[in-house]
């Protein structure tokens, strides 16, 4: 499947039609815990049939699959040998899987697709150079978790091939970390509106709470919770009724 959402309605249509639990749903929204239960049970044979979307692509041993249904036109040709490559995972096997496309456009992409995965006509491939909106997203990620140290998570950022030659200025230009951008110039206005004590940058750190003041804030300056940044914010409410930010793209 190319989506979540499809990949849960149709894991429970399937098991509807049965009658009985047969098919789980397997992607990136899953806790890890779940997705590893069911990875096992899908290698131990214990369970029949998984709807994935692209997590199960890569980095498991599949065990033993007989066959793949891509729903829908696979993404890419590569994506689509991938996700095809789950079946028969074999030494000296044979990979077999079936594009079922959706709708009548989606036949003439799932056809050139197939066509181009026998061919073996494979994307190009094309490593982005110091995409400042990955690491805005990656930056949120890592402080959702603990307080980051500027310092510690430049050298972190620049082990990343995509980052290995990123350039101090634009490091410091990105609105999470730096203290110059008139996103973190509202930040700072935030900061006093919301807690109560002024704020100074650049800052050492980064935590989760300066990326709700400082989100909020490019929310305020953009006048909109969409199209605001790149990486894509959304304004929500949380269930105290605090005015939180969510970063909606991955």
């Amino acid at each position: 499947m190319n989506s979540r959402r499809l990949a849960e309605r149709l894991a429970g249509a399937l098991n509807e039609l049965a009658g009985e639990e047969l098919v789980l749903a397997h992607h990136g929204s899953i806790a890890r815990e779940q997705r590893l239960r069911i990875e096992d049970d899908l290698k131990s044979g214990r369970l029949r049939c998984v709807v994935a979307t692209s997590s199960l692509e890569l980095g498991i041993d599949m065990g033993s699959v007989d066959l793949v249904v891509q729903v829908g036109a696979p993404p890419s040709v590569a994506s689509g040998l991938q996700r095809v490559g789950r079946a028969g995972h074999q030494v000296g096997e044979i990979s077999t899987g079936v594009v079922f496309p959706t709708h009548q456009a989606d036949l003439i992409h799932a056809a050139v697709a197939a066509d181009r995965m026998v061919r073996g006509e494979i994307e190009s491939l094309r490593v982005p150079a110091n995409p400042l909106d990955v690491l805005a997203q990656q930056t949120v990620a890592a402080a959702a978790l603990d307080t980051l140290d500027v310092e510690t998570w430049f050298d972190v950022v620049r082990r990343s091939a995509p980052f290995a030659a990123l350039p101090r200025s634009a490091y410091d230009a990105t609105s999470l970390i730096s203290g110059r951008s008139v996103a973190i110039w509202l930040w700072q206005i935030m900061h006093v509106l919301t807690l109560g004590i002024p704020a100074t940058g650049p800052r050492s750190t980064v935590s989760w709470q300066s990326v709700h003041i400082a989100c909020f804030a490019m929310w305020v300056l953009c006048g909109n919770a969409s199209g605001c940044c790149a990486a894509g914010w959304r304004l929500k409410k949380s269930r105290a009724a605090d005015a939180t930010v969510r970063c909606a793209g991955v």
